[in-house]
């Protein structure tokens, strides 16, 4: 069984991710939407016109004004790429090229895939 993962530890990879970066490091583009926020094309639904999808840096937060979906850094990463938190957590606590690759990174499995036995 994993041990939790400190509070004190989600809540700093969380402050010292570059989430623009990050988010357009997944192919989103981004461009300023107000003072503070950005806006893109929501990855998480079909609708490829209207930018729906908001980045708020100063807050550690994302939401889309379409589908609902809405997180911060670690669950963009589990939702956008399909990890598991505590592997989201481990790609951004990374950091360096870790967190902003192209591909996420996969799991490697320790334990042997075994023939099946009813052949």
């Amino acid at each position: 069984m994993g041990h939790r993962i400190p509070e004190a530890e989600i809540e700093r990879v969380k402050r010292e991710t570059d989430f623009v970066a990050l988010v357009q490091s997944r192919g989103i583009a981004l461009r300023k939407h107000g003072s503070k926020d950005w806006a893109g094309l929501c990855p998480f639904h079909q609708d490829k016109e209207t930018p729906n999808f908001i980045v708020s840096p100063q807050k550690g937060l994302f939401h889309c004004m379409a589908c609902g979906r809405a997180g911060n850094p670690i669950q963009f990463v589990e939702q956008h790429d399909g990890l598991s938190f505590r592997h989201a957590f481990e790609v951004l606590s990374q950091g360096g090229t870790a967190a902003f690759a192209a591909q996420p990174l996969t799991k490697q499995n320790s334990v042997p895939v075994l023939p099946c036995p009813l052949n």
